[in-house]
């Protein structure tokens, strides 16, 4: 399901009949000293999930700032976020 941003996984959830008690849990401090990845990132999902459709889309920065409700900064984090993402791919496993 790597091709589904998170507002789907959860819209799909709740479609399948998941506890709402799973489906608002936040989610796992993975990203940031233990924090819910959406404090660590600093967007909601629902905002990183518009940004990331939009530039997936080709939408200009104005659109998708207004489309997503946040800055152009929060866009120029998130594309950073995903080149620094793209090349840790790059990188072998182990030496």
């Amino acid at each position: 399901m790597r091709h589904l941003y998170k507002t789907q996984v959860r819209e799909l959830a709740r479609y399948l009949g998941v506890p709402e008690t799973i489906l608002n849990k936040p989610s796992s401090g993975d990203l940031g000293a233990g924090l819910p990845n959406e404090v660590a990132i600093g967007l909601s999902y629902e905002q990183l999930d518009a940004i990331l459709a939009g530039l997936e889309q080709g939408l200009p920065e104005g659109t998708i700032s207004s489309q997503a409700g946040v800055s152009r900064k929060a866009i120029h984090a998130v594309q950073r976020a995903m080149r620094a993402a793209s090349a840790r791919e790059g990188m072998p496993g182990h030496l």
